[in-house]
Formats: C-alpha cells, sequence, structure tokens
C-alpha cells in the first residue's frame, strides 16, 4: 500500500471545488467541515480550505499539514472514492488528534450511507436478483401502449402512454 500523498490524490481545480460543493453532502465537527461526493475515479481526492480567519500563514499552513496527513493515513479505510473538500473551523490550529477524529466521523458516516443504501438495494430485488415490480407497476407495464399525440404543424411528435389504446397523429382513438 502505498501510503504516499500523490499530486493526483488532491483536488486542484476551482472547477473540482465548486462541483463538490454544489452537489456533495456534508458533515461537520467541532475541528472541520467536511464536503464530499462520490467519485468515478479510482481514488480518493482531498481539497483543503482554510481561510485567513484560522491565524497568519504559518498557522493555516501547519493547519493543511495536518489535514493531509491524516488523509494520507486514512485514506484506504474509506469505503469507495470520494472527492472530499476539508474546510477548517475554529481559531488556531487543532492538535492533530482532533482532525484524526473528524475524519474518523467522516469514514463513519459514509460507511453507514453505502450500508444504507446496499440495504435499499437489495430490498428492491426479487429472489432471483431482478428488480421488484409492484402491482401498479406490472398493471402499468400490461395495460400501456407508446402512442402519438396530435401536434401543430412544424412541431416534432410527442410520445404519450395511453392505457389499453393506440392514440394515432391524428388524435382518434382506436381499441
Amino acid at each position: 500500500m502505498d501510503q504516499r500523498l500523490r499530486p493526483f490524490e488532491r483536488l486542484q481545480t476551482a472547477t473540482d471545488f465548486r462541483r463538490v460543493f454544489k452537489h456533495g453532502r456534508g458533515l461537520s465537527t467541532e475541528a472541520v467541515r467536511f464536503v464530499w461526493m462520490r467519485s468515478e475515479r479510482e481514488h480518493s481526492r482531498l481539497g483543503l480550505v482554510v481561510s485567513r480567519r484560522r491565524g497568519k500563514s504559518h498557522d493555516r499552513n501547519l493547519i493543511k499539514r495536518r489535514l493531509r496527513e491524516v488523509f494520507r493515513r486514512a485514506k484506504y479505510e474509506l469505503p469507495g472514492t470520494y472527492d472530499i473538500v476539508a474546510i477548517a473551523r475554529g481559531k488556531g490550529a487543532f492538535d492533530g488528534k482532533a482532525y484524526e477524529e473528524a475524519f474518523r466521523t467522516l469514514v463513519r458516516r459514509l460507511e453507514r450511507a453505502r450500508e444504507k443504501a446496499s440495504r435499499a438495494r437489495e430490498e428492491k430485488r426479487d429472489e432471483t436478483g431482478a428488480p421488484r415490480r409492484t402491482e401498479q407497476g406490472e398493471r402499468d407495464a400490461a395495460d400501456s401502449t407508446i402512442a402519438l399525440e396530435s401536434r401543430p404543424p412544424g412541431q416534432p411528435p410527442r410520445i404519450a402512454t395511453a392505457p389499453s389504446a393506440v392514440v394515432e397523429a391524428h388524435g382518434e382513438r382506436t381499441s
């Protein structure tokens, strides 16, 4: 297992940060606020946000070093690949243990979410592994046919669902 934190394991562009902030989920602890989203990449990535309110530059750099170190050691504990943004909270730098505890909290939250999603997927499948159909869904699938609605000239046809009947392009019903 490679324990180094490689450059490709960091969120670096503003576009990456914006995407995580827009579509991600959040978790706040006393020391850090995490925003994360699932990633299709082979590895998780970390982005850091430490504002000037956290202290002078040497304080901010210390916070970033500690957060990177915690991520580097715990990145293989994540239950999948994620893009994670860590936003430092509180005045000054916390010790490394506060950041480790915050990251452990994040890992537990991600594991619970993954288990919950897995249970939900299992509940939606029958004994053979095929997706379950509800009674309403079976009736809709059996009684519905795809038909074209009437439309004004020059507009593309619209697809509609008509139970037990086909509506022709001119709007006439046939049984």
